[in-house]
């Protein structure tokens, strides 16, 4: 990202590591949910996707972790909610 933080996944959550100070953080899963695929956008928020459908935003600096939505809160099974990939469009989309 902007700050020049390396973000991962793994099975045990989201993992963070800032190149210039070599310093690593850790957010358990049971703080990000079931992470499946994250995304940084153009204003330095990292976006997490979850296989049980949630979107939630990360504010890179602080690890702040705030749930955005359930995109599929509408369905009618728990079935096919997983989110696969993210991607950040332009400014205002």
């Amino acid at each position: 990202d902007k700050a020049g933080n390396l973000w991962f996944l793994g099975n045990g959550g989201l993992f963070r590591y800032h190149v210039g100070s070599q310093k690593a953080a850790y957010f358990s899963s049971n703080q990000t949910g079931p992470a499946s695929a994250i995304c940084v956008d153009d204003s330095g928020y990292l976006w997490l996707a979850t296989w049980d459908g949630y979107v939630k935003k990360v504010d890179a600096e602080t690890g702040g972790i705030q749930q955005a939505t359930n995109v599929f809160a509408t369905a009618s099974t728990n079935a096919y909610r997983n989110i696969q990939k993210l991607h950040a469009a332009g400014k205002g989309h």
